[in-house]
């Protein structure tokens, strides 16, 4: 390993103010206790030689990473040293154990906790030697078949699992086990597989219920729907007695469970939206800052000590860079209350040492604020009983999410006020779980309980405040119509359905505020309002033929109530993507409404700034293909991508590029010139008959034209379904303007059916505006009672506000536009707090500079200094 990068960038750490250490190695923090993980796990055949494996490992530790993960069995689940519990193929399970115990001790002498990763519901020689433990599935096409190696925990395979576990941390000496896979399904089945029907399965819910598990998908079954609530409780239970088997054995093993119940997870993965009783660290993934933030709130949800949020550790050749990306995702972590992680696949050395050497600092100064309890004030309501038992009943080869579209929607637009929301799940519908929160958003309530109808009720009446969504209590807990909305009855309201499980027809509605005849525009789910009584104000009516009223508000007892008949979130349209350094603005020139990409090669995902565009599935053999179209104007070099893809399959597609200013090498795809809009038209032919998909694109500006075929183009020769489409910045300091998109699909005879239209100002309303509606109604309900610490700043700023200990409330702040150069410097935004809490002191971390309070209308307010990358400010 070549470490004079390494040594280098660990100087300009050193100009930064960052504190690096040389020294002798500490002893391995308890995994809970350290900021810097990394999944780093080739196999053991894979691994280097023993003396620069031991080198590698100290370099990592020198760096600042602080716990390792490595392996106990392949990814297919097959144990790596012989046991007497699971089946062993092995080649080497002698050799294997030797290596693996030596690389254990390379680690702890590095100054690492050493765990590892498990994939705990596959095992391809466990079933293969047992068939009677493999999962078996239900439903549909998949009927009473298996398939890939799914294991079934009801089956002895669940005792034997925890029997091996504990057998490899007591011949290895591991700290720990983060198990992946964690699922009573086959992630690698699409559509997703829902099981398990096996005999052991079979065996225990005729014990616990007296039927028989169902043989097919049918929501209007009650045995069905008793079964899908059964497989939650039986799955979550298993990963109760999973932690308890390991701490009985080892009692200070971290024992972390990977939550798969999260945006293209779905509720089949088996894991509850409910807490549950389990000596764990609830963990999970978030591929990207946005879904890190909404998964790492979910985590929080199950009311755990510690949550972690996973992402893949960037391997770029430039260690300053991805000291930046690593940074960005630690940093949205530390102000979300939870601990980060990152994996790099089989990597262990190349430009880790060095990325760590830059980013370890800042983690491991801000690590030891991390965590607590939320300061009560606002909270969203997430909902499996709406998620699952009505949701759930798209179709299962359906992409479209509308509970996951319309909880990113309402998350991303408090956040931008400062509202920094809890996620309630439905049995913190109760009294005690509402202690403490003025707020509750339910915009993905549809189904409720009479006991929760009458929490909130009683609840709004004691002076909190309430804001319902489309469809609010149309539905019993299990997700079946009521003849009557209890809720509405209430309340005074009535609505006209409920959004489809799909999500439903959400052309962009323009709504009128009837305070200052300002117009908003909202593309999203809808369900007619009607009003009963003179105690309603409509707060906004569509501006529409209807005049009818989409949002308003009542007071109730001390309390108050809104409900919005429309939702933000665009479900059959576009969703921006954006991270501190990228951005995407509405841009209205000459009459031609577009969109302004403006990208950063710092930016944490090489693929942002994207729109990713869902539409309804179509494909082969009911069409033929389908025709993108749209403008495309490059405002300095830059380089687009375009990518067509059915969710079922991802690897699988159409892509072209297209550049300006970047030459005309190989490789450069469709090359424009700057500065002229271009016309772009992509047409497609999906694979039928015998013959592959073909895919063609013609640009067209001023003067010249170009074509690609398919075989530059990018296609996919077996392509024959699309349900989205993506238009990326991938990593450029590029700009470009994108306008009037179209999108239609082709039947076999040449019929064009237009299902996305996006052109003029359209375009830049419905993605640019999409969470205003929630701003909006955050600043309205602020105005009943204000948070107990209000951060006002700009909406660049992350913050969240918790205690860690008694007589100490922590506000993080995180300046999601600032750069590492920024850290523990005065740039960046100022930022006020208005705190209603008592208090006598405040002061900065790490720093501990004091700040001056000021009493201002019976609230003190904090002017809190530019805060450059992060600060955490600590009230006393």
């Amino acid at each position: 390993m070549n470490l004079r990068p390494y040594v280098t960038l660990l100087a300009v750490a050193g100009l930064l103010g960052l504190a690096l250490s040389c020294t002798a190695a500490a002893e391995p923090l308890p995994y809970d206790q350290t900021a810097v993980r990394l999944e780093a796990r080739p196999l053991p055949a894979e691994l280097p030689a023993a003396g620069e494996l031991a080198a590698d490992e100290q370099a990592l530790g020198q760096a600042g990473c602080q716990s390792r993960w490595i392996r106990i069995t392949t990814n297919q689940g097959e144990p790596l040293i012989n046991n007497p519990y699971l089946p062993c193929r092995a080649p080497n399970a002698a050799q294997n154990e030797e290596m693996l115990k030596q690389w254990v001790a390379d680690i702890h002498a590095a100054g690492m906790t050493a765990i590892s990763w498990y994939n705990l519901t596959h095992c391809a020689s466990a079933y293969q030697a047992r068939p009677d433990w493999r999962q078996v599935y239900i439903g549909g096409a998949l009927a009473g078949q298996t398939h890939g190696t799914a294991v079934c925990i009801e089956s002895p395979y669940g005792q034997a699992t925890i029997d091996y576990v504990n057998y490899a941390i007591e011949k290895l000496g591991l700290d720990g086990i983060w198990f992946d896979g964690t699922l009573w399904t086959d992630l690698g089945e699409r559509p997703v597989a829902l099981s398990c029907r096996c005999a052991a399965c079979q065996a225990k819910y005729r014990a616990d219920t007296g039927g028989d598990i169902p043989t097919d998908i049918n929501w209007e079954d009650a045995n069905y729907r008793r079964w899908v609530h059964w497989r939650y409780t039986e799955f979550s239970s298993y990963l109760g007695r999973l932690a308890a088997g390991i701490h009985a054995a080892h009692p200070q093993a971290a024992v972390m469970v990977n939550n798969y119940h999260r945006p293209n997870g779905t509720w089949r993965t088996s894991i509850p939206f409910e807490a549950y009783d389990a000596g764990i660290i609830t963990a999970t993934e978030g591929h990207n800052l946005r879904s890190a933030d909404i998964v790492m709130r979910c985590c929080r949800a199950y009311l755990r000590p510690q949550s972690e949020v996973w992402t893949n550790f960037p391997l770029g050749e430039s260690p300053a860079v991805n000291a930046e990306i690593t940074l960005q995702h630690a940093l949205t972590c530390f102000a979300g209350g939870v601990s980060p992680s990152f994996g790099s696949q089989n990597e262990l050395s190349g430009t880790i040492p060095a990325t760590l050497g830059l980013a370890a600092p800042v983690m491991k100064a801000l690590y030891p604020y991390v965590g607590g309890v939320s300061v009560p004030y606002a909270a969203i309501h997430v909902s499996q009983q709406s998620d699952t038992f009505y949701f759930g009943r798209a179709r299962p080869d359906a992409v479209i999410e509308p509970f996951w579209a319309s909880l990113f929607a309402w998350t991303t637009g408090l956040e931008q006020e400062h509202f920094n929301p809890d996620y309630l799940f439905d049995s913190s519908l109760t009294p005690a779980g509402l202690t403490g929160y003025k707020v509750l958003f339910m915009p993905l309530s549809q189904a409720l309980s009479p006991t929760q109808v009458e929490t909130i009720v009683a609840w709004v009446n004691g002076g909190g405040t309430v804001v319902l969504g489309a469809g609010a209590g149309q539905l019993d807990a299990d997700g079946q119509p009521q003849a009557t909305n209890p809720l509405g009855l209430a309340l005074g309201f009535s609505l006209q359905g409920v959004p489809g499980v799909e999500g439903g027809e959400t052309p962009l509605r323009t709504l009128r505020s009837c305070a200052d005849s300002s117009t908003l525009a909202v593309a999203g789910m809808y369900t007619p309002l009607t009003l009963q009584g003179a105690e309603w104000q409509v707060l906004y009516q569509d501006n529409g033929g209807s005049h009818g009223p989409v949002v308003a508000a009542r007071t109730l007892g001390t309390g108050h109530v809104v409900v919005s008949a429309v939702d933000p979130a665009s479900i059959h349209g576009p969703t921006m993507n954006c991270d501190g350094q990228t951005s995407i603005t509405a841009l209205a020139e000459g009459g031609r409404g577009a969109l302004r990409f403006t990208d950063d090669p710092r930016t944490a995902r090489p693929a942002y700034p994207s729109i990713d565009l869902k539409t309804e599935a179509f494909g082969a053999p009911d069409y033929a293909g389908g025709e993108l179209s749209f403008d495309f104007r490059a405002e300095r070099p830059t380089e687009m991508g375009v990518d067509i893809r059915s969710e079922l399959d991802p690897t699988h597609g159409l892509g072209a590029r297209f550049t300006a200013g970047l030459g005309t090498g190989k490789g450069k795809g469709v090359v424009v010139p700057v500065g002229q809009w271009v016309h772009v038209q992509m047409s497609y032919q999906f694979a039928g008959g015998g013959g592959p998909a073909s895919f063609n694109v013609d640009a067209t500006w001023p003067g010249g034209q170009r074509r690609l075929d398919r075989a530059a183009g990018g296609a996919a020769a077996d392509y024959s379904r699309t349900d989205y489409l993506t238009m990326s910045s991938p990593g450029s300091e590029g700009v470009f303007d994108v306008a009037n998109v179209t999108f239609a699909k082709i039947r076999p005879g040449g019929g064009r059916e237009e299902i996305l239209n996006q052109n003029a100002d359209d375009w830049g309303q419905s993605v640019v505006g999409q969470a205003e509606l929630v701003r909006r109604l955050a600043q309205y309900v602020r105005q009943f009672e204000a948070p107990p610490v209000q951060v006002n700043a700009p909406a660049t700023v992350s913050s969240g506000v918790y205690t860690k200990e008694a007589g100490h409330t922590l506000v993080h702040l995180y300046n999601t536009v600032g750069l590492l150069g920024d850290w523990q410097r005065a740039t960046g935004p100022r930022v006020t707090l208005r705190v209603t809490l008592p208090i006598t002191s405040a002061k900065l971390l790490p720093s501990g500079q004091n700040l001056p309070l000021r009493q201002n209308n019976g609230a003190t307010e904090i002017e809190v200094p530019p805060i450059g990358l992060y600060q955490v400010v600590d009230l006393s």
